[in-house]
């Protein structure tokens, strides 16, 4: 049986190469789980998407650290798992994609991450229209 999920975006989704540390709030003896390590897959002006090892819940708090293409430091964010499904690697092994809503920026990055996003919807575009 194969699920299907609801698209509810209301934004773009852009395709990313980067990588994503994250720590679980209100886990751990500092009130954070130690970093995990996750592949970004996607991203847009109100959340990303990853592959990690660890699966996560709906409604888990993280703290990430999103190293992006071409940019000298992470982004430093928080925000709310909203899905999670399990898929295979080429490898066979089992990942979790996971899709996190983003609900506070550090001011200075703030500027940063939606630079980025703009300038990679204007390769998506551009690539889609053949400009």
């Amino acid at each position: 049986m194969t699920e299907r999920f609801s698209e509810r975006r209301k934004y773009l989704r852009i395709p990313i190469r980067g990588t994503v540390d994250f720590r679980i709030k209100g886990s751990g003896e500092k009130g954070f789980s130690e970093s995990v390590h996750a592949l970004a897959r996607d991203v847009n002006v109100e959340g990303i998407g990853f592959s990690s090892v660890k699966k996560l819940a709906p409604g888990m708090r993280l703290e990430l650290d999103i190293a992006l293409e071409n940019e000298p430091k992470p982004v430093h964010m928080e925000g709310e798992v909203r899905w999670v499904r399990a898929i295979r690697s080429p490898e066979g092994k089992t990942l979790y994609d996971t899709g996190v809503k983003l609900y506070t920026l550090e001011q200075c990055d703030i500027t940063r991450f939606i630079t980025y996003v703009c300038d990679q919807m204007v390769v998506q575009l551009r690539k889609q229209f053949n400009l």
